[in-house]
């Protein structure tokens, strides 16, 4: 038997998995063993010869067939002739808790050589890819310790790879942390938790090493309480910390050379001279200079080559209007209100927000859109196979790349703008312009239209009385773009967004839409199949003719009235322990106070309340002098 018979059929292994085969569609579904796997996620199918299958709950590949062969339902790959093994296996497991210890995220070695991360899904199996908020996200390992030795100012090594810093940790007795996916891959949030630390940072010997240190430090300049960069002796090229103690490190001499090191700084002189380069200007002469027309891809609103900005208060809705609007391009179809039709073509998603399986398809099949024309990027990957987070500043050639691969791309989508800047200070308007420029070249050189998501502040608006100064951060998120729109939530709570002009650099103001979200199938998961469903866009017939900063303004005048007229939770508790002492008549006010009293109401809380809902009035002895005071409720408070 050759060794190709060796394996089962996918007929074969799905009975053996106790799944169902399907003969007609020749597809098998079966219980996933790589995790707890209630409802079958396991596809199964053969194709020109060979057993293909995959997890529809997101397991890797690795992960499933290390299940498959540990209960004896797929063979050991034997060695192959050149003396590599076949698939990876998992030889190390590294955690990645929050402060308080509770799992966000694992990175897991394979051999070979290989790194992949996973995180809990709360229902007891993975989801392969980080973490999306970047409080979870950017976590440093062993993040509780690193917390305790600032706490104790103690020194914290910032090492490269969870490996090297379990053996440091284990053999010289320090407090050492990394981030996940080793050089090159820090960002500025993972400086946050090293804030008023004493930090020592430690190369590899290697350029990767070099340059993932002055990264680290950087980051850390003006954040950490103090930032030494020791270079360990007698390294061989690419060289490390476990290579240092293998040799004979010790602790002692580890903590001698820590007391040598100087305190890093920023290198200005180097910074002044790179930005005082001379460099030459180009240009066109106006007859050098062929005229063309905008083309639209939402007339009035998105135009290919260009690059439009959405921006409006967290939650409202605006992810769902993107998705909506991914979904009309992908099959071409009409905008409404006789904006004609969508161009037809792809779109890519970049989304740091929401998840790919569980909200955005979803939402975008919801929509209408046809899956084929979907592209939602996960994440950046190098030589090594090492996964990091898309970068505006660094990764844009990628993202160029993958728009040509694709080729037929009509809109790219970044939700939101800001998770994907890198290292830019989001306040800083030249900062955000010199990473939003490049981007807008791309769109134009491409063809492709750009359509980004920002926020406006949470707090501090209220003295703002432009809709354009109360995006967060710098307003380069919506000047650099050619055009902005905002969604606002109408006052009085109808229940509808408005799409409104904010704008427009080339093209006159769009009218101002409005729409509501409603629940629609998204379609069916599981066996047996079981409804989906998702949030989705739909529209008001007639335009609105309310502006931005009316809009805004209206929207925070009704909420303030909200306020207002809404009574705190002590007042309602007073008003209902009222409302039980007096609903048989009129009672002594000194009886009503005392017992009040009694329940933990205080004199003030209580006097508001007999003032919203009751009455007082005195009783007289014959002579007409008061004898006391009594309250009754008023007759709208009367019950009924």
């Amino acid at each position: 038997m050759s060794a190709r018979h060796e394996y089962p059929t996918a007929k074969e292994l799905t009975q053996k998995l106790g799944g169902v085969w399907n003969e007609r569609n020749r597809l098998g579904k079966a219980r996933c063993l790589a995790h707890d796997d209630t409802n079958p996620s396991l596809d199964i199918r053969e194709k020109n010869g060979r057993v293909l299958f995959v997890c529809r709950a997101g397991c890797g590949q690795d992960a499933v067939v290390a299940e498959l062969r540990a209960k004896g339902c797929w063979p050991e790959r034997k060695p192959k002739a050149n003396g590599h093994a076949g698939p990876k296996r998992i030889v190390a497991t590294y955690d990645y808790v929050d402060a308080v210890g509770v799992l966000r995220f694992q990175v897991l070695r394979f051999e070979p050589k290989d790194f992949r991360q996973r995180r809990p899904d709360g229902k007891g199996a993975w989801i392969w890819n980080l973490p999306l908020m970047p409080e979870h996200r950017f976590l440093l390992y062993r993040l509780p310790e690193v917390q305790e030795a600032i706490a104790l100012e103690r020194p914290i090594f910032v090492l490269e790879g969870e490996g090297k810093t379990d053996v440091a940790r284990a053999k010289l007795g320090i407090c050492a942390t990394c981030c996940s996916g080793g050089a090159g891959k820090w960002q500025p949030e993972h400086a946050a938790s090293l804030k008023g630390g004493n930090v020592v940072v430690v190369p590899d010997n290697d350029e990767a090493g070099r340059r993932h240190v002055e990264d680290v430090a950087s980051s850390l300049h003006g954040v950490a309480k103090r930032i030494r960069i020791l270079t360990l002796p007698d390294l061989p090229p690419k060289g490390d910390m476990v290579e240092w103690i293998s040799a004979g490190g010790t602790a002692d001499q580890l903590w001698a050379m820590v007391e040598q090191a100087p305190n890093w700084q920023p290198n200005r002189a180097e910074r002044r001279a790179a930005s005082s380069a001379i460099r030459k200007l180009r240009s066109k002469k106006g007859s050098e200079i062929a005229m063309r027309r905008i083309d639209w891809v939402w007339p009035g609103r998105i135009a290919k080559g260009k690059h439009t900005a959405i921006a409006g208060e967290p939650g409202i809705g605006k992810s769902q209007l993107l998705v909506w609007i991914a979904a009309r391009i992908s099959k071409g179809e009409p905008w409404g209100c006789e904006d004609g039709k969508a161009p037809k073509g792809s779109i890519v998603i970049l989304s740091a927000e929401d998840g790919a399986e569980d909200t955005i398809l979803p939402r975008y099949l919801a929509a209408g859109g046809d899956p084929q024309k979907l592209h939602i990027i996960t994440a950046t990957e190098d030589e090594e196979g090492g996964l990091g987070t898309f970068n505006l500043q660094v990764d844009l050639q990628a993202l160029e790349a993958k728009i040509q691969e694709i080729g037929d791309v009509v809109l790219v989508i970044i939700d939101p703008i800001s998770s994907y800047m890198g290292k830019t200070d989001s306040h800083r308007n030249t900062e955000v312009r010199g990473a939003i420029e490049p981007l807008n070249e791309m769109a134009d050189r491409l063809g492709v239209a750009i359509l980004t998501n920002t926020h406006f502040s949470k707090g501090g608006t209220a003295g703002k009385t432009r809709a354009l100064h109360k995006v967060i951060g710098s307003i380069a998120f919506v000047g650099a773009p050619r055009a902005a729109f905002a969604v606002v939530e109408e006052a009085d709570d109808t229940g509808r967004r408005l799409l409104l002009h904010l704008k427009n650099n080339i093209a006159p103001a769009a009218k101002g839409l409005a729409y509501t979200l409603e629940q629609a199938l998204a379609g069916y998961i599981g066996d047996p199949p079981e409804s989906l469903y998702a949030s989705r866009v739909v529209w008001s017939d007639e335009p609105v003719e309310v502006t931005a900063d009316q809009a805004i303004s209206e929207h925070e005048a009704s909420l303030r009235r909200e306020a207002r007229e809404r009574p705190a939770p002590e007042r309602s508790e007073a008003e209902e322990f009222l409302r039980s002492w007096l609903k048989g008549g009129p009672k002594p006010a000194k009886d009503v106070t005392e017992a009040a009293k009694a329940v933990g109401i205080s004199a003030k809380t209580l006097r508001r309340a007999r003032e919203h809902i009751c009455v007082s009035s005195s009783v007289h002895d014959k002579d007409g002098k008061i004898m006391s005071h009594q309250w009754s409720l008023k007759p709208d408070q009367m019950p009924t």
